[in-house]
Order: C-alpha cells, then structure tokens, then sequence
C-alpha cells in the first residue's frame, strides 16, 4: 500500500513539473519539429550557439544568454531568467571558470532539453489532444529515441 501512494505521489509531482512550462518551449518545439536526424540537429544547435554568441568571444555568459534569447523571433517570445539559465547548465557545472557555456556544452544542454521537452509532451499523450499534435509527439519521440542509440 505505501509503495502505491508514493507511486500516486510521483505522478501527481510529475503532472505538477509538466503544467510548469520551459520558457525554451518555443525553441524547443521547433527544433524538435524540424530537424531531420544528428548530424543536422548539432548544425541547428551550431546556429543558434552563433546567435547567441554576439561578441564571438567563443562563451556564452548568463546576461548574454538571457538578452540574446529575447531577441530570436518566436512567438511567444522567450524570456529567460538567471535561474532559468542556471538550470540549463546544471548549476554552472557545464560552464567554464568565466561562468560561460561553449558551443559544445551548449549542445550537450540543448540535447538534454529536447528530451525532456519531448518525453513531457509523450506524456500529456493520454490527454484529450489532436490527431496532429499526437503525431507530432510520436514522430518526434521516435527520432530522439533513434538518436540514442
């Protein structure tokens, strides 16, 4: 009985982490749309790394991050704070001693958000949704799981 509370008890955290939204959701979302396999998702990932990296000083810093974010057109737009920055790179972990992320950490960051971006919207599967957004889920499922391996 208590192991089947705890399992009621993780998936009501689960469901309350899922209603919170990833303010890369937008970016998210359109790299998981349009990329056609790992070569040209670390190309998209290159790109946007460029973007970001307005003084081409090869590090990414938090204000940087956050000023260069709000300027790539999406709608909605995004809006990412210190924290938000400071999650994407585990705590600072992934950045370097000038607290920057480079083009490789950046990747390896992104990545990890595309998965969890994806294996959340596969979880929001049994809820009332489009046949559209529920093949959009499964496609993009089937591609990181191709990726994985």
């Amino acid at each position: 009985m208590a192991s089947f509370n705890s399992l009621i008890e993780y998936l009501q955290m689960q469901k309350n982490e899922q209603q919170m939204k990833n303010p890369l959701e937008p970016l998210l979302l359109s790299l998981a749309r349009e990329f056609s396999d790992d070569q040209d998702l670390s190309d998209r990932l290159q790109r946007i790394y460029q973007l970001l990296d307005h003084d081409n000083s090869g590090g990414v810093g938090c204000a940087e991050f956050c000023a260069s974010m709000r300027k790539l057109l999406f709608a909605p737009p995004i809006h990412v704070t210190a924290s938000d920055f400071a999650s994407l790179t585990q705590d600072g972990e992934l950045c370097d001693a000038n607290g920057e992320l480079g083009p490789d950490e950046f990747e390896a960051a992104m990545r990890k958000q595309i998965q969890h971006f994806a294996q959340s919207k596969l979880s929001l599967i049994t809820e009332e949704r489009s046949m559209q957004d529920l093949e959009f889920m499964q496609f993009g499922s089937l591609k990181m799981i191709f990726m994985e391996q």
